[in-house]
C-alpha cells in the first residue's frame, strides 16, 4: 500500500484507509472480508467510522483488529507499573541481568524484546524460589500435603508479600502465554489471555487499552457467527504473519508492518522526501518492490544454508547458555531478598533490597487488585452494553416517527 502523506490520526484519513482496502480487495479477491490492524489510537477511531456508517464499513463488512505487537507493549508496561518501586529493579542490577539505566526502561517497555526476555528470566526464577519452598513444605508437613497450587493459593492468603509476588508470578505467565498465542497462531490461546490480561488494565490504570481492549474481545468472540470464513482462518492461524520455516516465528499483523518498515527506511528512508510529491511517489512504489527481492534473496540463502533447521533462535545452544546464567544469577539475588518469605508478617510488604515497609493503603490495594480489576471490567461492559442499547432504541424510534 502506497504511504499517505496526511496524518492519520483523524476520522476522515482512517475512513479513506477503509475505501482504498475494500477496493483493493474488490480488485485483487472479490468476496473476501476486508481485516484491518491499527495501535490503539487508530483502532478507537476505525471503531468510530464502523458505527458511524454501519451501511459501507460496518462489523459485518469489515473486520478491525487491535494490533498484538501494540496489546504486548501496553501488557509489558501494565505489569512495569505493578512493579514500580517493588526492588524488582534493583534486583536485575544486583544478579547482572541489566544496567541500571537498561532496568529502569523495563518498567515502561521501551525496548519490547529486552523487556520480554527480563520478564522471561523473572517469572523462570520466581517459579524456582516457589518450587524450592514447596519441597521445604512437603518435607515438613506430618498431615495431607496440598499440591503445588493449592499451596500458593493458601501462602497467597496468608501473606501479603506472597501474594504479590505470586501475582507478578501470574501475569509474566499471562503475557507471555500471549506470545506464546501469537506465535503459534493459536486463535483459541490468544483470546483466552486476552480475557486474563482484560481487568489487570484497568487496574494498573491503562486507561485507553482497558476502554477499547474489551471492544477487540468481543470483535474475536463473536467472528463466529459474523464471519465464520474469516474466523476458520484466524482459527487455522492466519490472524498473525509467518516469515519463515522456523517453529515458533509467526509474529502479529502489525509486528510485520513495522518490520517492513524499518526494512524500507534504510540508508535515509523516507528523510526528506515528504516535500517533493514525485521523489516520494518513486520511493513509495519502488520501496516494497526492492524490499521484496531483498527478503527473496535472503529466504534462497537461509535455504541453501540450513535446509532443514527449523528451531526458534532461542533454541540454540548459545542463547540457552545465556538465560541459565542469567536465571541462576537472578535466583541467588531472590534467595537472598526473600520475595516469598515465611516470616514476613501476615500484612507487611516489603521492598526488595532496601527493605522498607510498604504503607497500609498499598497493601490493601494487592489484597484486593484482582477482584477490583474484574469489578471494573464488569461495570465497564455493562455501561457500555446500556449505552448501545439505549442507542438502538433511539434510532429506532426516530425513524418510525419519520425524521432523518
Amino acid at each position: 500500500m502506497p504511504l499517505f502523506r496526511y496524518s492519520a490520526n483523524n476520522v476522515a484519513m482512517v475512513r479513506h484507509c477503509f475505501t482504498v482496502v475494500k477496493h483493493v480487495l474488490m480488485k485483487l479477491n472479490p468476496g473476501q472480508i476486508p481485516v484491518l490492524t491499527f495501535d490503539q489510537p487508530l483502532f478507537a477511531l476505525a471503531k468510530q467510522v464502523q458505527w458511524h456508517w454501519p451501511d459501507c464499513f460496518g462489523e459485518d463488512k469489515c473486520v478491525v483488529m487491535l494490533g498484538g505487537l501494540h496489546i504486548e507493549m501496553a501488557a509489558l508496561r501494565m505489569i512495569g507499573h505493578w512493579l514500580d518501586g517493588s526492588g524488582w529493579v534493583h534486583c536485575l542490577v544486583q544478579s547482572g541481568v541489566a544496567t541500571s539505566g537498561v532496568a529502569e526502561s523495563f518498567l515502561h517497555a521501551s525496548h519490547v524484546k529486552r523487556t520480554r526476555y527480563a520478564h522471561t528470566v523473572t517469572a523462570a526464577a520466581l517459579y524456582v524460589c516457589m518450587q524450592r519452598l514447596y519441597k521445604q513444605y512437603c518435607v515438613q508437613s506430618d498431615g495431607i500435603v496440598l499440591s503445588f497450587d493449592e499451596w500458593c493459593d493458601e501462602r497467597a492468603k496468608c501473606s501479603v508479600q506472597f501474594k504479590y509476588w505470586y501475582t507478578v508470578f501470574e501475569l509474566e505467565l499471562t503475557v507471555l502465554s500471549f506470545i506464546r498465542s501469537v506465535r503459534e497462531g493459536n486463535f483459541s490461546l490468544y483470546i483466552d489471555t486476552l480475557l486474563a490480561l482484560a481487568p489487570w488494565f484497568f487496574v494498573c490504570d491503562q486507561t485507553n487499552y482497558a476502554r477499547w481492549l474489551p471492544v477487540h474481545i468481543r470483535n474475536m468472540i463473536l467472528l463466529e457467527n459474523t464471519h465464520p470464513d474469516v474466523f476458520a482462518k484466524f482459527r487455522s492461524g492466519f490472524f498473525t504473519v509467518s516469515k519463515s520455516h522456523r517453529r515458533f516465528s509467526s509474529v502479529s499483523i502489525d509486528q510485520a508492518h513495522e518490520q517492513l518498515n524499518a526494512v524500507i527506511k534504510t540508508d535515509g528512508g523516507v528523510v526528506g522526501l515528504t516535500e517533493n510529491d514525485a521523489a516520494l511517489s518513486r520511493w513509495t512504489i519502488a520501496g516494497p518492490e526492492i524490499t521484496r527481492v531483498i527478503q527473496e534473496f535472503e529466504a534462497s540463502v537461509e535455504r541453501c544454508t540450513e535446509p532443514d533447521d527449523v528451531r526458534h533462535h532461542e533454541q540454540q545452544p548459545s542463547f540457552q547458555k545465556h538465560f541459565r546464567a542469567d536465571v541462576l544469577n537472578l535466583l541467588q539475588v531472590l534467595t537472598e531478598e526473600h520475595p516469598f518469605s515465611e516470616w514476613t508478617a501476615v500484612d507487611e510488604l516489603v521492598v526488595l533490597g532496601t527493605h522498607v515497609v510498604a504503607e497500609k493503603p498499598v497493601v490493601e490495594t494487592v489484597k484486593t487488585a484482582c477482584q477490583l480489576g474484574y469489578a471494573q471490567l464488569h461495570t465497564f461492559v455493562a455501561e457500555r452494553t446500556q449505552i448501545n442499547i439505549a442507542t438502538v432504541i433511539c434510532i429506532v424510534c426516530i425513524h418510525m416517527n419519520g425524521f432523518n
